[in-house]
């Protein structure tokens, strides 16, 4: 037999220990639930629960599961639980729908969660601007009614003396509204003749963008120009922006503009201009030509005879006046026979007439002196889907400051700060209105545990895609789209709904049960548990859950189900070895048993085998082989522990040897003799280290075998309700949760 000593018999010791240890699995505590979750069907949470055991969870009322996690946790062999940190998730509450308004900040429109609500331009929150989402009798809904959005109005715009306004025809008037003055005959409007109701700064009122103009009358008289005269047709007075062109004599050049208005102080603007005479050369007879570049006379045709040539009197054609237009011919004051100019209109005139004429010889211009005029705007294009306020067909022309007020076609709202008019401006053209109109909004779709997928911004014309929650499929097509329905914009047909993805029954199993549903209806997120009839074992998965297919609208079950067999596998045999568990004739699936060696034999394979499915033990029994020995099998090798060192005989005593006695046959050992005044030597630490190790090794062999028979009384006891929890044990016998007495 081999001798151990001190140490190696400790590290044995412990080893046993680890191993009974082992045996013995501990229970869970009470486990900390996922927030917002608790035990399907009801009821508290115990204490304790034994390993394997599993719990089922269900959300609290107001909230639903987060899609792809399984609601259960199992305890471990570990005595801990299955990590499950977050299960729920509030629902959402209905997408906030106002007419006019929009939702400025938002979460998930989850419980718990608050929307922030505003409206569109033009309109004033009334009755909050945040919501928050609650729960209601068991529904979710926001915690008071949704606000409205109203009109902002402005006041009525300010009288003026001598003139008035286009009134509203309901005496309201709302941001975006446009007020046109006019005067009574006489009076010049000063000012702007149209304002607009704009928002004002603080968000919430309404305001006229401009000030109010006035009527006044407003004369200027004709001036007289000294050395100069007036071009522009001849009138007593003039009123409010009328225009004349001043031109001086020959021999005197224009100080100042050759341009004034009539400005609203009934004066000429700028100053009137001067006409100061041309500073002579050393020849004063012949003044200097004005250097103009400009197109020179066109002289006469090649072969003509002027009238100067063949004796008659001379030919002088005066040089024209254009008012609102100019010569862009070289400077002369007269002209001879033939001698040709060109007209030219400022800008804003058109010319009414040929824009070359030609001096005759009669000294008239022929044909005769073109006119410019105002001109006229052409049929403006209008911004997409406008019209015309009032109604009301475009005309072929407008004259020069023309306004056109416009309102946007049924199904359409002003783009907010955009002024809806047009001005016929003095370059003929219409001022720049690209855009004015946008679609109205359709109500935001709400759904029933569904969600927008993808949008724009719900507008006259665009379309929606919509889609279902996790474990919802669509009934209805996904795609809508804002059309107009008698005056009303909508979407073309009825919102789908959403309606939960059902699986079918679960399979049945031989020998074995699920637990059914009270509706037999299974839908996605349904866990089927199975149970197997007595002396049968579950082999497989014990559940099986309803998850969402490849296709997102069918069900399916995760995971195969599972079959119930009769599994028993005999107690085997070990030849020079035996079978360190408990005794059973017979064992059932996953029991396991420790197997060890007689002393002399090891192993040759694995020291823990299982009961498996087709009643074999896996892995295959191990065998027990006889430890090799050395060339002189009687005397076999002492391993090699280090330890103390042989403590060497005391002074003046002698060893067998020395003194003639011969030593013992046998092992070879050290013989030494301890004083007995040396308390502390090996042999007596020897033997309190294996004292204690011997009592460690019996109180957890004690605690096993109590903790055996504690787990054989509760399989023994009344049948209780299993609703909270089921273990998935070696023989699968379903622990019942603990009595409240």
């Amino acid at each position: 037999m081999i001798a151990l000593s001190c140490n190696q018999a400790g590290l044995l010791a412990w080893m046993l220990l680890l191993l009974s240890l082992s045996e013995v699995q501990s229970d869970c505590p009470r486990p900390v639930l996922p927030p917002y979750s608790s035990l399907r069907g009801g009821g508290g949470l115990e204490d304790t629960y034994p390993a394997a055991a599993v719990l089922r969870l269900q959300c609290i009322p107001g909230y639903e599961y987060i899609p792809g996690i399984t609601p259960r946790m199992t305890c471990l062999d570990t005595s801990k639980w299955s990590d499950l940190p977050t299960l729920c998730q509030g629902k959402r509450c209905p997408v906030p729908n106002i007419e006019n308004g929009k939702i400025v900040s938002s979460g998930d429109l989850r419980l718990g969660e608050e929307v922030t609500l505003g409206c569109n331009y033009g309109f004033r929150i009334i009755g909050g601007s945040v919501r928050r989402c609650v729960l209601k009798s068991g529904i979710v809904d926001w915690n008071r009614e949704l606000p409205v959005c109203e009109r902002i109005p402005c006041v009525r715009p300010p009288v003026i003396a001598n003139g008035r306004y286009d009134p509203s025809p309901s005496d309201v008037y709302d941001v975006g509204w446009i007020a046109i003055y006019r005067c009574d005959p006489d009076y010049s409007l000063i000012g702007n003749y149209a304002i607009t109701c704009v928002v004002a700064e603080n968000g919430i009122d309404g305001k006229w963008d401009l000030p109010s103009p006035e009527c006044k009358k407003v004369k200027c008289p004709r001036p007289s120009i000294p050395n100069g005269n007036v071009t522009s047709v001849y009138q007593a007075t003039y009123t409010y922006q009328d225009n004349l062109e001043i031109e001086c004599n020959p021999g005197y050049t224009l100080l100042g503009s050759s341009l004034i208005q009539c400005d609203a102080d009934s004066q000429w603007k700028p100053s009137l201009s001067l006409c100061g005479k041309i500073p002579t050369t050393s020849k004063p007879t012949k003044p200097p030509t004005p250097a103009v570049p400009s197109t020179p006379p066109i002289p006469p045709k090649p072969g003509t005879v002027s009238p100067k040539e063949d004796c008659t009197e001379e030919v002088k054609c005066h040089r024209p006046r254009i008012p609102n237009g100019r010569i862009a011919s070289v400077f002369q004051a007269t002209y001879t026979y033939q001698n040709k100019i060109i007209i030219e209109c400022n800008p804003g005139y058109t010319l009414l007439g040929s824009s070359l004429i030609e001096c005759d010889a009669d000294s008239q211009w022929k044909p005769w002196v073109p006119r410019c005029d105002k001109s006229d705007c052409p049929r403006p294009v209008l911004p997409p889907h406008s019209s015309l306020r009032g109604g009301g067909s475009l005309e072929d022309t407008y004259p020069a400051a023309a306004i056109l007020i416009l309102q946007c076609i049924t199904g359409y709202e002003y783009i907010p700060g955009i002024t809806p008019r047009m001005t016929c401006l003095d370059t003929s053209k219409w001022s720049d209105l690209p855009t004015l109109c946008q679609g109205k909004r359709c109500p935001v779709p709400n759904i029933e545990n569904g969600k927008i997928v993808s949008s724009n911004d719900l507008r006259l014309g665009e379309e929606v895609t919509l889609g279902c929650n996790y474990g919802f499929r669509i009934i209805g097509g996904t795609t809508r789209q804002c059309v107009l329905k008698s005056g009303i914009v909508d979407w073309n047909r009825e919102l789908p709904a959403c309606e939960r993805i059902p699986c079918v029954r679960p399979p049945v199993i031989a020998n074995g049960r699920y637990d059914p549903s009270p509706s037999d209806v299974y839908d996605a997120g349904w866990i089927a548990i199975y149970r197997c009839d007595p002396d049968y074992s579950l082999i497989g998965n014990s559940e099986i859950t309803c998850v969402v297919a490849e296709n997102g609208v069918d069900g399916k079950w995760d995971l195969p189900s599972p079959e119930c067999k009769k599994v028993k596998c005999p107690r085997p045999s070990i030849p020079n070895g035996n079978v360190a568990s408990a005794y059973q004739a017979t064992y059932t699936y996953q029991d396991n048993l420790q197997i060890e060696c007689n002393p002399g034999y090891t192993f040759l394979g694995s020291s823990l085998i299982q009961c498996d499915a087709d009643s074999q033990w896996k892995p295959s029994l191990s065998l027990c082989g006889k430890i090799p020995t050395t060339s002189k099998p009687t005397k076999p090798p002492t391993p090699a522990v280090p330890s103390t060192p042989p403590i060497p005989p005391r002074p003046g005593t002698l060893s067998p040897k020395e003194d003639g006695t011969e030593a013992p046959a046998g092992p070879s050992t050290t013989t030494q003799t301890t004083p007995k005044d040396e308390p502390g030597s090996g042999h007596v630490i020897g033997i309190a280290i294996g004292a204690v190790i011997a009592a460690i090794v019996l109180a957890a062999l004690i605690y096993a075998a109590v903790r055996w028979f504690s787990l054989r009384g509760k399989a023994n006891t009344h049948p209780a309700s299993t609703d909270n929890y089921r273990v998935v044990s070696a023989r699968d016998v379903a622990l019942e949760p603990k009595s409240k007495d």
